[in-house]
């Protein structure tokens, strides 16, 4: 306790501000967020010389009489203070929770305030979420310019304190404010990151033109951010110790690990790994996280910078806030952990297609509006290629509307070449010289509103993820 109280002198001095006038809500900000880092370093001291239980209660009653303390000095009552440090709501939306308070008490961000200004251009740094093996951060970047395209810097490097390998996203926008716009940057790495100093280096802002992805810079500089991490979101981890086919040879499933922010498998005594696969061999390293409202999320269908490889390690980050409670199960190379049982499952209806060489999950209540699949043959103007489409159309209460369609494009375009050919499809996988895309029916009338809104909402939204595509 001791310890903790030394730890926290010098906050008194800043409060004494308050004497002299009323502090702006950066200054409040700032010294909450600089006495949760002296208690939690303060924990951190404790929890290595504990010795028993009753020590950890103590503990835990001190630091909620200092964050009252706390709270009273500053004048603020606890409902404003939980709005001003709380989730920022730029980040929230980017994971789905801006509405969702329960979500965002799952997860513990870090408010972070570095800037450094080229140019006449700020690049700040706002929030972050993080755990194991990797972050989301929140940047703030604030210019009089306005340029035409998506805004981008040329080049983006992280260097994270004793990680060799890592994996950096596009600048994903989120929100416009006075102040600036609002990204949200991904970095992961195979590498512990908590504890370890962050160098985020942008190079040369500018624009990307979605049409030719050709980037123009117009304002050349370098902008350098420095932070340590020094706290994250932790994973549970379930013991599994099974074997499975992987990548051709045979492996044992070691764990599952599940933080706020991601999924990780672990696996070990490979043999036999046959490194490119032939002969219609599988890789057979799907990850499928189910959850108890009956969405899902498959790996196949998560984007290349949300992975973490390393020589015994898959990971996934999902674009939403996980609680343990709200998991069902988790399968990795079809072995199913599950982790809370599901009072009410979900009944799935598998449709499967030999001319399309899919299958497809369907919610049964989404299954029993659909009519019979249309199937047709085509040549698709968009792609200039032979393409072939399934379509469920649904009818409820007298009124139709087309749900979703599956269409294979016989043609080899990227991912990006796909979403600037036809915005309106989303990119799902290629097979046997067959891109797959997925569009979604759109809402044209008031009787379709009140017919589908729910159905779309609840099953149509996720579908993709139960989309499986077979080798012919």
């Amino acid at each position: 306790m001791d310890n903790l109280d030394k730890n926290l002198d010098g906050i008194g001095e800043e409060s004494k501000l308050l004497n002299n006038s009323p502090l702006s809500e950066e200054q409040q900000r700032k010294i909450f967020d600089k006495t949760m880092q002296k208690i939690h370093a303060a924990e951190q001291n404790s929890e290595n010389n504990r010795n028993s239980r009753g020590n950890r209660s103590v503990m835990r009653n001190k630091k909620v009489y200092l964050l009252v303390a706390l709270v009273a000095c500053l004048g603020i009552s606890v409902v404003i203070c939980a709005a001003t440090f709380g989730w920022n709501n730029k980040l929230a939306r980017y994971f789905g929770s801006e509405e969702d308070q329960d979500a965002q008490q799952k997860a513990t961000v870090i408010n972070l305030d570095q800037a450094d200004t080229q140019n006449g251009i700020t690049v700040s740094t706002v929030q972050l979420i993080g755990d194991q093996n990797g972050f989301s951060i929140l940047l703030r970047i604030t210019t009089d310019a306005v340029y035409g395209g998506m805004a981008q810097f040329e080049e983006i490097e992280a260097t994270i304190e004793g990680a060799n390998e890592y994996t950096v996203s596009n600048l994903n926008p989120v929100g416009c404010e006075e102040e600036g716009d609002y990204y949200v940057l991904n970095v992961r790495t195979p590498e512990e990151i908590q504890g370890k100093k962050i160098h985020l280096q942008l190079k040369n802002y500018g624009y990307l033109d979605l049409d030719t992805e050709e980037f123009t810079t117009k304002t050349e500089g370098v902008w350098n951010l420095e932070w340590t991490l020094a706290k994250v979101n932790s994973a549970t981890t379930y013991e599994v110790n099974k074997e499975i086919n992987l990548y051709g040879g045979t492996a044992i499933f070691d764990s599952v690990s599940i933080s706020p922010i991601s999924v990780t498998v672990e696996y070990s005594h490979c043999k036999n790994f046959q490194i490119y696969m032939t002969d219609g061999a599988l890789a057979n390293d799907q990850i499928l996280v189910k959850f108890l409202d009956g969405t899902v999320v498959n790996s196949n269908y998560t984007d290349s910078c949300d992975f973490v490889y390393d020589k015994n390690k898959i990971g996934i980050y999902l674009k939403k806030i996980i609680s343990m409670k709200d998991v069902e199960s988790i399968t990795f190379a079809g072995v199913t952990v599950p982790i809370n049982k599901n009072p009410n499952p979900l009944e799935i209806v598998d449709v499967t297609s030999k001319e399309m060489n899919i299958k497809i999950g369907i919610p049964k209540q989404l299954y029993e509006v659909c009519e019979e699949p249309v199937y047709r043959e085509y040549q698709d103007e968009d792609f200039d290629a032979d393409a072939k489409s399934l379509m469920f159309i649904g009818k409820k209460d007298g009124v139709e509307m087309p749900l979703f369609t599956i269409i294979a494009i016989h043609a080899e375009y990227t991912k990006k070449e796909v979403g600037r050919r036809n915005p309106m499809v989303e990119y799902l996988d290629n097979s046997d010289g067959w891109i797959y895309v997925i569009s979604y029916g759109e809402i044209q009338s008031q009787e379709q509103l009140d017919a589908f809104t729910d159905l779309l909402n609840q099953y149509v939204e996720n579908i993709k993820q139960r989309v499986e595509i077979s080798i012919p």
